[in-house]
């Protein structure tokens, strides 16, 4: 079973400043037949997401966007409850549309290099670089 509630705003203006914020609190229940009545696993209590950016008149735009989870419980092989650490990721990414129909976007993910665990044993990806291309026909 899931409870909660989500809530999310956008803003954009004629400046080029745009950017969002979401906040999601969920309290779940394993309901199965034989199983004990207990959180699932996996899913965090507390998610909020937020986006902030410019674009430029040139057709350049510059994004940082952060992620928070918290309270997430797993379970051993005994079934007993495991928390885990609460983490939060920033990303930066920059994008420049040229007028040719060509993008280019670079991208980096997790930049403070946290470590962080969606589940225990499972070490999730540091930091990462990306560099994309992409043509409109």
């Amino acid at each position: 079973t899931y409870r909660g509630v989500e809530l999310s705003a956008d803003y954009g203006n004629r400046s080029g400043l745009y950017g969002s914020l979401s906040y999601t609190f969920q309290e779940t229940e394993n309901k199965s037949p034989f199983q004990p009545a207990q959180a699932l696993p996996y899913v965090p209590k507390h998610h909020v997401h937020m986006d902030i950016g410019y674009g430029f008149e040139s057709g350049t735009h510059v994004t940082v966007s952060q992620t928070h989870r918290r309270d997430i419980v797993q379970y051993d092989r005994d079934g007993n409850a495991i928390d885990l650490p609460s983490w939060t990721l920033w990303d930066v990414s920059v994008r420049h549309e040229f007028d040719f129909g060509l993008g280019l976007t670079l991208q980096g993910q997790n930049i403070f290099d946290t470590n962080y665990y969606q589940e225990i044993g499972y070490e999730q990806p540091g930091r990462t670089v990306r560099l994309g291309l992409q043509y409109r026909i």
